[in-house]
């Protein structure tokens, strides 16, 4: 049996994970910074929130925009920190995370042979959407940028069949900030022409330096072409519990609820319901702050290991996310040789770059969202390492 769409591959960063996994079947001892989720647990609140709505029986099906009340906290979260306006009642759905809404969002916009362009480096999951809608990528690299945005790029790259640009910032895998002149710039131009823009933000809490995030969306006069896209993954350590949420006018909200609903039905209400605890309790609040001081000091370690060796002039420290971005382009490897021999090495995994674009097979990303002393033994390990 053929696949509908040869171009699909496996996600490369999530293959390379399940293969870190069947070594540790095999029982080899892997300490792994390649996944990109908190090392920490999720806040015994948010569980204890979760484990009385099944005893209190939300077991069942749920509305398939998501709960009334989960929305409606959503709804003041995004005004007092997005500086979004979004009615709970028609701006607002629940997803199964933040894959399924960029998923349905672009099927939802993109239709065959619409053009799509995207940031490299980028989420993988961008441009498999886009290709599984029938879209053409085209995917804008931003090394020359040092990774940051380039309004110019973006649009010398429009053409009367682009449909759709999307954005993410904090980005992954290079921790940029894209500031608030260069997006606004990019929306009003891209309002102007009627293109769609995807706002993905799921890592809007994670903030390193002193850098402030901003949502386009909060630009009222172009939002109508603005789909933002959250989740409770990475601000509250929640990335099992697959719970997102997407913002957006009216009509994409419909479009894309007909696509939730013939793929998920709903969100699990006792998932929504810790969700909900997630935004309202003031412990949890409290954590989120602790989770974020600490992805800080993880970088001063790194910063201090990395001092006077070859990983200084070769990293890209994040002012955004819990990832570096290393250059290997000295080694003459590809990233996944790379990768593949400082796993066997040294019993570490790390991301190939080739996940996040064609361009970016001369990196490799880590997660230091791990145990300090975990991240100490990376960079050590980098630091001395002999390809």
């Amino acid at each position: 049996m053929s696949f509908k769409n040869k171009k699909i591959e496996k996600s490369i960063s999530v293959s390379f994970a399940d293969s870190v996994r069947e070594m540790e079947r095999k029982g080899e001892t892997i300490l792994k910074l390649q996944t990109g989720e908190p090392y920490f647990q999720t806040h015994k609140n948010i569980i204890k929130s979760a484990y009385d709505a099944l005893n209190n029986g939300y077991t069942k099906y749920s509305d398939s925009r998501g709960l009334i009340s989960l929305r409606k906290e959503i709804s003041k979260k995004l005004l007092i920190k997005n500086k979004i306006k979004a009615n709970p009642l028609s701006n607002i759905l629940i997803t199964n995370g933040a894959v399924h809404g960029i998923s349905i969002a672009i099927k939802a916009i993109v239709n065959k042979g619409d053009e799509v362009v995207i940031i490299e480096p980028y989420w993988k999951a961008y441009e498999s959407c886009v290709l599984l809608s029938g879209g053409v990528p085209k995917i804008l690299n931003t090394k020359d940028d040092n990774f940051n945005i380039n309004t110019d790029l973006i649009e010398n790259a429009l053409t009367p069949k682009t449909r759709l640009v999307i954005i993410n910032s904090p980005n992954n895998p290079s921790g940029s900030i894209y500031n608030e002149k260069e997006l606004s710039l990019l929306a009003k131009k891209l309002f102007n022409k009627k293109i769609y823009m995807i706002c993905d933000e799921v890592y809007e809490d994670i903030i390193l330096e002193n850098e402030v995030h901003f949502s386009p969306a909060s630009l009222s006069k172009f939002s109508k072409y603005i789909i933002s896209i959250y989740s409770f993954s990475k601000s509250f350590a929640m990335t099992g519990w697959r719970i997102g949420y997407l913002v957006a006018n009216e009509n994409i909200i419909d479009k894309c609820l007909i696509l939730s609903q013939f793929s998920i039905t709903n969100v699990p209400p006792f998932t929504q319901i810790a969700a909900e605890e997630a935004l309202i309790n003031e412990d949890v609040k409290k954590n989120t702050i602790f989770m974020l001081n600490e992805y800080k000091n993880r970088l001063v370690i790194i910063k201090n290991i990395i001092k006077g060796t070859w990983l200084e002039k070769a990293i890209t420290l994040p002012k955004g996310t819990f990832y570096v971005l290393i250059d290997i382009s000295s080694f003459n490897k590809t990233s996944f040789e790379f990768a593949n021999s400082f796993l066997k090495k040294h019993k570490i995994a790390i991301t190939p770059g080739l996940a996040f674009g064609i361009n970016m097979d001369k990196y490799v990303r880590i997660c230091f969202s791990e145990q300090p002393k975990n991240i100490k033994k990376c960079f050590e390990c980098l630091r001395d390492f002999d390809a």
